[in-house]
């Protein structure tokens, strides 16, 4: 039905560097069992740097968290418009039959790099325009007694390349930004376009995993750790140092209190 519309989804797995770690177990040659945290590269982030940003779907677009997501591509019949809406990095590549789902060995979730990596593959897309029907039947005979044919209107479809963005697997990640996706897909669906509008002007959530260069990464991670140990604690030192000697010159600074009988009261320094 999807191939009649314009979209045809592959049956292959997406892999892309821009991906999320998972923890798992493994048992060493003695029995031991070891916890190990792996990037799945199956696991895939969909950056908003490679969201179609004119489109009021991906306008605001916060990214998506796909797990074994198939490639979209794209051959619109006449009568229907059929834009991107997002799509992986330009280091993805994708996994034929037979499927393989470790992260543990690399070696094999690399197997089909060299023949599948072709740049940025689409994982989402819309749809729009008066579709033609995906199911041949013989033509209504006419006369009386028969219902005229009605002709089609213009309809809208979004098709992302993975089913399980949309349910409860979002607790998995707290992938927040997949809901809003959701909600912004839904508005558009619905032709609410002042809605859409609205959304638009909201802020978005931002993400602390949206940078996929390592090196980027591990600067940043190392800035983080550095700002958090060193340079907050040492403010929050040196901002009580500075109230506390505040305090003891705006004391001295008053001087002698004045007693109500024209006395004077005695400053003691200690007891």
């Amino acid at each position: 039905m999807l191939e009649t519309y314009g979209v045809t989804v592959h049956p292959e797995i997406v892999m892309d560097t821009a991906a999320l770690t998972m923890q798992y177990q493994t048992q060493t040659p003695g029995g031991a069992l070891q916890i190990r945290i792996a990037r799945n590269f199956q696991w895939i982030r969909v950056l908003p740097e490679y969201a179609n940003s004119a489109h009021p779907v991906s306008a605001r677009f916060g990214g998506l968290d796909l797990y074994w997501a198939n490639p979209l591509t794209l051959a619109p019949p006449e009568g229907v418009e059929a834009v991107p809406l997002f799509l992986t990095t330009e280091d993805a590549w994708t996994m034929r039959e037979p499927f393989f789902t470790s992260p543990e060995f690399l070696n094999m979730m690399e197997r089909d790099a060299g023949e599948t990596a072709i740049g940025g593959r689409i994982l989402g897309a819309s749809l729009s325009g008066i579709f033609p029907s995906a199911f041949v039947s013989p033509p209504l005979p006419e006369g009386e007694g028969w219902l005229p044919t009605v002709d089609p209107g213009t309809a809208r479809i979004v098709v992302v390349g993975e089913s399980d963005f949309a349910t409860s697997f979002i607790n998995v990640t707290g992938a927040q930004h997949n809901m809003d996706f959701i909600v912004q897909a839904l508005d558009w669906l619905g032709n609410d376009d002042d809605i859409i509008g609205i959304r638009a002007r909201t802020a978005g959530s931002g993400r602390l995993d949206r940078i996929s260069d390592p090196d980027a990464r591990a600067a940043a991670m190392a800035f983080s750790r550095t700002v958090n140990m060193f340079v907050m604690p040492i403010l929050v030192v040196l901002a009580g140092v500075f109230i506390s000697q505040r305090r003891k010159s705006l004391a001295r600074s008053k001087g002698p209190t004045d007693l109500p009988d024209g006395g004077e009261k005695e400053h003691h320094d200690g007891v």
